[in-house]
């Protein structure tokens, strides 16, 4: 593990670009090597590797709420190894030695609560009449034209509300996705 890793996550988060190349520096033949036991062309790795550490940069701010910096940077790894095999249809085997980070961690249970507590969040911020339609839909399950019938609306109306909800909603999933790797 590197020295003072959290206090150079904290440092990353505020944008500083010496943390970033001191991680970069001690994790980055790290990532490359375990990518290399997964993927066979040396191009691809380098770009896989890459693409993880830009990720890393763009999501900086969120990263001193990660206990273990190596399981995070592991799980993306993994998960980029994953699509780039399934993009090729190749089936991919994780390295045995990598095995025990493939455990849920208590970084990706706090990430489950999180996304949950933030999407209730954003359902709370929705403007009243849609929050209603979205939580008839999709919490109690109701069909668009039965929600139309209760608020005396159009099908169309429940439709389009329920549509900018859900794209509202992506947003915060998909910064979260993206966080995880996933």
């Amino acid at each position: 593990m590197l020295d003072k890793e959290k206090e150079l996550l904290m440092k990353l988060a505020e944008g500083d670009e010496a943390a970033f190349h001191r991680l970069f520096e001690y994790y980055y033949p790290r990532v490359k090597v375990f990518l290399s036991r997964m993927i066979e062309c040396d191009e691809d790795v380098k770009d896989l590797t890459q693409n993880i550490f830009i990720r890393i940069w763009i999501l900086r701010a969120m990263l001193p709420e990660i206990n273990s910096f190596g399981a995070y940077l592991y799980r993306m790894s993994r998960n980029a190894a994953i699509d780039y095999c399934k993009s090729r249809g190749v089936r991919v085997s994780l390295p045995d030695e990598f095995e025990g980070y493939a455990e849920e961690s208590s970084d990706e249970k706090y990430v489950a609560r999180e996304t949950e507590l933030r999407i209730s969040r954003e359902v709370s911020m929705l403007p009243r009449k849609r929050r209603k339609i979205f939580i008839m839909s999709r919490v109690e399950g109701l069909p668009n034209a039965e929600i139309a019938k209760r608020l005396d609306i159009s099908v169309k109306t429940v439709e389009n509300q329920i549509t900018l909800a859900l794209k509202q909603l992506r947003g915060v999933v998909s910064v979260i996705a993206l966080i995880m790797g996933i």
